[in-house]
Formats: structure tokens, sequence, C-alpha cells
């Protein structure tokens, strides 16, 4: 099993399964545990996960995807709330898009 920086264990995106993507109207709990199965910041670092997140560039990969999602966990966590409507629905956007470029065996 892969390190676990965030308290769970890490998952790399050769062995993510559908299964581990939470469902469009997951509750904000599953989905941060999910988002904190990839270390976005170890993958690509704080500035290009930001730029994700915020827009600045398009999420072309699986990588960017979680990246992408990671880094919304990180910031609602340093802001000791959760997301609001808005926003979970473009969280429940980017799962869409991760269940999409996962391909069970």
């Amino acid at each position: 099993m892969a390190d676990a920086p965030y308290g769970i264990p890490l998952i790399p995106n050769a062995s993510l399964r559908l299964a581990d993507v939470p469902l469009r109207g997951a509750d904000w709990p599953a989905i941060k545990r999910f988002a904190r199965t990839f270390d976005g910041y170890a993958e690509m670092g704080l500035e290009r996960c930001g730029e994700l997140a915020n827009g600045q560039c398009a999420c072309e990969t699986l990588t960017d995807l979680r990246a992408r999602l990671f880094f919304e966990y990180r910031r609602y966590n340093h802001m000791h709330c959760d997301p609001d409507e808005a926003k979970m629905a473009e969280v429940f956007d980017v799962l869409d898009l991760i269940r999409r470029e996962v391909r069970d065996e």
C-alpha cells in the first residue's frame, strides 16, 4: 500500500477503480476521504494544483482532475468549512470526469 501523508493510503491512478470514486451526490466527508488518496502537491506542486482548481488551465488528464479535487479538499480544509452548493456542483462534475477516466479491469 502506498504512503498515507493525509491519513488515507494513496491510490495510484493505475490502481484506481470506479468503486473508489464517490458518486454524484456523495457527502463532503466521503469526497474528502477520496481526495486524500492522491497527493497533488507531491505529484505536481501547489502552484499547478491551484491553477487547475482555479480554472487557470484545463484539466486534461486523470492526474489533473485528481489534483484539482485534492486542491479543493485542501482549500476547504484550510478555511474550516464545507463547500457551498455551487462549489459542490463543480466538485460533482470533477468526480464525474474522474469516473469517465477510470477503467476497471
